[in-house]
């Protein structure tokens, strides 16, 4: 295996043995709510420039149809001056090996869409994301909420 290979999967929180220990996954293993949060260096929005966020992820739970994600987040500015609420919705897909993504979360603000690229985790207790908007790159981690 080459170098970037391990690196890739290690970064990811699988491992080859880990994949394979595991039963298959489905949308049912992320249906629910989850926290979460998130850092970026780079989410410029004419200033100000959003360092951080928290906010709900909700898939296919009681008020969505089974492959429907809603996002709610509260971001922050880097120094603090700024605060913004957004949300967004679309839908979404999960492998049988735990790997969930989203390629159109569409934001109140009539923005480009989002991509939204997440692994199941720590028996479906955890999603390790990553989100893709506006040019930047969103890190973070979801936990259950429900």
């Amino acid at each position: 295996m080459n170098k970037r290979l391990a690196t890739a999967i290690l970064a990811s929180g699988l491992t080859l043995n880990g994949m394979a220990s595991h039963a298959a996954c489905s949308t049912a293993n992320v249906r629910g709510t989850w926290g979460f949060k998130y850092e970026t260096t780079d989410f410029d929005v004419n200033p100000p420039r959003y360092c951080a966020g928290v906010g709900f992820m909700a898939f296919g739970n009681d008020i969505l149809s089974n492959n429907t994600v809603r996002v709610v987040s509260q971001r922050g500015s880097c120094d603090g001056s700024a605060f913004a609420t957004a949300s967004a919705a679309g839908s979404y897909s999960v492998t049988s090996a735990c790997i969930g993504t989203s390629n159109n979360l569409n934001y109140n603000n009539g923005g480009p869409a989002a991509r939204l690229t997440f692994n199941v985790v720590e028996n479906n207790s955890r999603i390790q994301f990553l989100m893709t908007l506006d040019g930047a790159t969103l890190h973070g981690e979801a936990f259950r909420r429900d």
